[in-house]
């Protein structure tokens, strides 16, 4: 994964928001990254975990500049767990079995203890928001979301009255691009989705 530093949508926000102190403009480009990587749920990520035995806590690292949103799939080799080997699809096996609590914001918990060592035993894929002190955003929001970045933060700031740039009506039309641009970016990805024939059940959510 790639990450740039939010300083990068700067300069685009400046050029409406002239004037705005740079860490008023980066508290409200961050606030709009997370945003739009909740709603339309697209920093998608995957894990994969060895199981020690007798050890059933499993912590998520999602690292310094993200969290993790939601779970969206956990493949669980059961064997190791002392029950028929299966796929997990939002936590249940094919008896509806619960093999697995997910703790907010991170533990993965299982049910039954492990009695051997295994090595990439569980897959996790969950989706990912930046973290509302992040510093850096996955590069995928700057080359192909920008414009969507900028236009929610600019809703934002523009409707700051104690600044001379504040435009309430022009906050209103980035609003409304704001809200446009999350509505294309959940239709590619649904449609990503279902290039791959990947449908997934949303299990845990942060």
């Amino acid at each position: 994964m790639d990450f740039v530093p939010l300083a990068e949508f700067l300069p685009r926000v400046r050029l409406i928001a002239k004037g705005v102190p740079d860490d008023v403009a980066l508290d409200y480009i961050g606030q709009a990254a997370f945003e739009f990587a909740v709603k339309t749920r697209l920093l998608k990520r995957e894990l994969v975990f060895d199981v020690q035995a007798d050890v059933q806590d499993y912590y998520l690292e999602a690292g310094e500049c993200e969290q993790v949103h939601l779970i969206r799939k956990i493949d669980l080799d059961c064997d190791v767990c002392g029950t028929a080997s299966c796929a997990v699809d939002a936590g249940y096996c094919a008896n509806q079995n619960l093999l697995f609590d997910f703790e907010p914001p991170e533990k993965i918990w299982l049910k039954k203890r492990p009695d051997a060592d295994a090595e990439n035993a569980f897959r996790v894929e969950y989706v990912a928001a930046p973290t509302q002190t992040a510093c850096e955003v996955d590069r995928l929001l700057f080359d192909r979301y920008q414009d969507a970045v900028v236009s929610g933060a600019l809703a934002y700031l523009l409707l700051m009255r104690q600044y001379d740039f504040a435009a309430p009506q022009l906050a209103d039309r980035y609003e409304s691009r704001f809200r446009r641009e999350i509505n294309r970016a959940k239709i590619e990805v649904a449609r990503e989705v279902k290039t791959n024939d990947r449908h997934f059940i949303v299990w845990g959510k942060v």
